[in-house]
């Protein structure tokens, strides 16, 4: 027998706001990067962002997911290779609503016990670098509600001194303004190709807004605090 068109019919707008919110999220947390290219020395590309597709539904639609989306979008910036913070970096004017961002970034400097501030080639120097680009990044977004950071680093074991000094210096990291995480984690392998985040590596500080304090990580736990093993292995360009 025919079903009518009535029959067929479903009326997603009758759902609770709630569970339509929650089909929201979904959505965008399964939609494609966005990968806005290199340059400086940074991939960078927005996740769970707001699509021409979505936005084509229905008036309605696109409203009520937009509204998610701008709770949900992140944009992500990740160190590709060693470059200079000369100039401002200049990012895309469509990302200037993003409101989280996430930050992933490679000390390539091995001694940060005898660095210092002042040595821009030293690892404290390098850590003093990060911030002002973070700093400016963050500058330039208009509603910034949270940052997380991830450093991955090669100290070389046992790397206890190294560890005392980033939590005596690189931890200003943590006056990040809406800095919600900051993790540590160091390079164990021989992989010699150093921003290559998917080589072995160990969780050994983590930072979160909850607690206010770097702490250690003992023992071999490996954890993703940020709720995502960051992997850009097939990211274009």
């Amino acid at each position: 027998m025919a079903h009518s068109i009535g029959e067929r019919f479903f009326d997603f707008f009758g759902l609770a706001p709630e569970m339509r919110d929650e089909i929201y999220d979904s959505i965008l947390a399964v939609e494609p990067d966005i990968y806005l290219g290199k340059g400086p020395g940074l991939h960078t590309r927005v996740k769970h962002a707001m699509t021409v597709r979505l936005s084509l539904v229905c008036r309605q639609f696109r409203q009520e997911c937009s509204e998610r989306a701008q709770l949900k979008t992140r944009l992500v910036l990740k160190d590709v290779e060693d470059w200079v913070f000369q100039h401002a970096l200049e990012l895309p004017a469509a990302t200037s609503f993003i409101r989280n961002l996430d930050f992933f970034l490679v000390n390539t400097a091995l001694d940060i016990e005898h660095s210092s501030p002042d040595d821009a080639c030293g690892s404290l120097g390098e850590y003093d670098f990060h911030y002002r680009w973070i700093a400016d990044v963050v500058a330039k977004q208009q509603r910034v509600r949270s940052i997380t950071v991830q450093i991955y680093v090669r100290y070389a074991e046992p790397g206890e001194e190294n560890l005392d000094a980033f939590l005596d210096h690189g931890a200003a990291l943590t006056t990040l303004e809406n800095l919600t995480h900051l993790v540590v984690y160091r390079f164990t392998g021989d992989d010699h190709d150093t921003f290559d985040l998917d080589q072995p590596k160990k969780l050994v500080l983590t930072w979160s807004l909850g607690d206010g304090e770097m702490k250690r990580v003992e023992g071999s736990k490996a954890v993703d605090v940020i709720a995502e093993n960051e992997s850009d292995s097939a990211a274009q360009g």
